[in-house]
């Protein structure tokens, strides 16, 4: 999962320092796009649908391309970046959910061996239940032979 929000991550800085490099070098006299470090902080507040669309005015000489600038990256923020996320989650929730149901049967083979006695080791003792009549009526002569091959005396 952590790789998928990394990726996302990875895509989320490019667009933002992309963005960011172009309202810089065009509104540099602009007080939001003044400071690389504001520029950062209103395209990341842009991000999270918090921005001033009103920092452009007509006495700018290219207010129509800051515009452009301001839509196109709210669409990217809002709408692609957002989708990627999705798809990347979704992805993940999959593979995990791909591998969940052998994850789940091993892990409770394993609790079952752990489990299990050392005289039930045997293949009587894992019969289905009509079967397993046969283990309980020779109970004892397999439990008098486990214990006389393991510890070489009858109790």
């Amino acid at each position: 999962m952590s790789r998928d929000f990394v990726s996302f991550l990875v895509v989320y800085i490019i667009g933002v320092l992309g963005f960011g490099v172009a309202l810089r070098s065009l509104f540099f006299d602009v007080h939001v796009f003044a400071k690389t470090s504001s520029t950062f902080i209103a395209l990341f507040d842009a991000s999270l649908f918090n921005y001033d669309h009103t920092i452009f005015d007509g006495q700018f000489p290219f207010w129509s391309l800051g515009t452009t600038l301001q839509i196109t990256f709210t669409v990217f923020a809002g709408i692609v970046l957002m989708n990627l996320l999705i798809a990347k989650m979704s992805q993940t929730y999959q593979r995990i959910s791909s591998i969940s149901y052998d994850t789940w049967q091993y892990s409770k083979a394993e609790a079952t061996f752990e489990n299990l006695l050392i005289g039930e080791r045997s293949p009587f003792s894992m019969l289905p239940p009509p079967l397993n009549i046969v283990p309980s009526l020779c109970y004892f002569p397999h439990y008098l032979a486990i214990n006389f091959a393991i510890y070489g005396k009858a109790a």
